[in-house]
């Protein structure tokens, strides 16, 4: 199906959505390139939406819920099961990073303030408190022997905010679990770009709030790629990530205390933007993106699962209007793994935003939103409730700003 019988096929009535809470400081005022055929960025500070809006078309039976101005959202569930979102603004002056719960009707609350990069990620604790990563360049005046994930956890009503200090310029494209002892664990980059040679790290942050950072042996790896993280249902942390050397996919799991590498998938220019889970049994499953060899703007969304120590790896769709770079595509595809271990996988690009699941004859696609008048950010992220409901969180770009794109962000859900 080509791109505009896609974004018209299943579709209801485009959106309006007004943006549905107040928070933030962020200035939106700049304009996109008219090449690009985007309006203007809507005025007003930060993430209280400024009356902005989706143009999006949402398709039927689903809703979609404007939560405020920024860019690369994550999705998490709290312990009842009710979504909450972070998201941040890139720029350099006036950056800050918003968290909003369904709990508190999506009210919009400033997490921090400063020159922040992301994607970002949260995720929940034993106690119901959320725990934020992302990317902080620490000083305006750009340095690359600063910079480091910071981490964020709000206790009560207040939100304290700590560095994982390390050297380098790390942290980059940050990632979160939280496991069931208390223990923080994330994962970032170190990019190949500022010199280092070693890019995949690993952190740790002990129940007396002391952070260990390890490099896992990744070699070099550029800003521009993610890791993904997740833990086993035995507790073993475990990594995905695109070897930018060898534009191959990478997994490895933590045993023992050593880090396991292997290749998953070589086969062209594979790997990016994966997204990693685990199913009841223990398998390691992986979404990732192949480019491809003929069109700069397209390429496979893929699957991989290990079972006996095989990887198998198959097709879940196809993407016509993708585009990569640093202010390009993030964490494009996103995996989750519901009751009865049924896997889906949401993925994006600037057309649309579409969900798959894994029967068995194969994967059914169906198209969630559709770019209205502005692109889609081309990034997901996508969680499933105990029940089976998925979750959805993704941004559409409203313009350009200081520190690269601004955007809406935009939760859906089932209607």
């Amino acid at each position: 199906m080509n791109g505009k019988a896609r974004r018209l096929a299943g579709l209801a009535v485009a959106l309006a959505v007004t943006a549905a809470a107040c928070g933030g400081d962020d200035d939106n005022g700049a304009e996109a390139g008219d090449e690009a055929g985007t309006p203007d960025a809507p005025e007003g500070d930060g993430g209280d939406g400024g009356g902005a809006t989706l143009t999006a078309a949402v398709a039927e039976g689903w809703t979609a819920t404007a939560l405020g101005d920024g860019i690369k959202p994550a999705l998490a569930l709290d312990g009842a099961g009710a979504p909450a979102a972070v998201w941040l603004s890139e720029e350099v002056e006036g950056g800050f990073v918003d968290f909003a719960s369904s709990t508190d009707g999506w009210a919009v609350e400033q997490v921090a303030e400063g020159y922040f990069y992301g994607p970002i990620d949260i995720a929940f604790d034993d106690q119901d408190r959320p725990n934020v990563v992302w990317h902080d360049h620490e000083d305006v005046a750009f340095d690359q022997e600063k910079g480091n994930l910071a981490y964020g956890l709000r206790d009560g009503d207040a939100w304290a905010i700590e560095p994982a200090e390390d050297d380098g310029h790390d942290g980059w494209d940050s990632t979160l679990v939280v496991g069931e002892d208390g223990t923080v664990l994330a994962a970032g980059v170190d990019p190949a770009q500022f010199g280092r040679s070693d890019g995949v790290e690993f952190y740790e942050r002990a129940a007396d709030g002391t952070w260990t950072v390890t490099p896992v042996g990744s070699g070099p790896i550029d800003y521009e790629f993610n890791v993904a993280l997740a833990t086993s249902p035995g507790g073993n942390p475990a990594l995905s990530w695109f070897d930018t050397e060898e534009a191959d996919l990478t997994y490895a799991e933590r045993i023992d205390g050593e880090w396991q590498q292997e290749t998953v998938a070589t086969e062209g220019d594979v790997g990016r933007y994966s997204s990693l889970a685990f199913d009841s049994q223990g398998r390691p499953h992986l979404s990732f993106f192949e480019a491809s060899d003929t069109d700069p703007a397209g390429g496979r969304v893929l699957h991989a699962v290990r079972a006996d120590g095989q990887w198998t790896i198959e097709e879940v769709g196809t993407l016509d209007d993708f585009e990569p770079g640093m202010s390009g595509a993030r964490r494009n595809s996103a995996i989750a793994i519901g009751p009865g271990d049924q896997v889906q996988v949401a993925f994006t690009d600037k057309a649309a935003l579409q969900l798959a699941t894994r029967g068995d004859s194969g994967w059914a696609t169906g198209e969630v939103l559709a770019a209205g008048d502005r692109p889609l950010g081309q990034q997901v992220s996508f969680e499933l409730g105990d029940d089976g409901t998925p979750h959805l969180a993704t941004y559409e770009v409203t313009g350009a700003a200081s520190g690269g794109l601004t955007g809406v962000i935009a939760y859906l859900t089932l209607s």
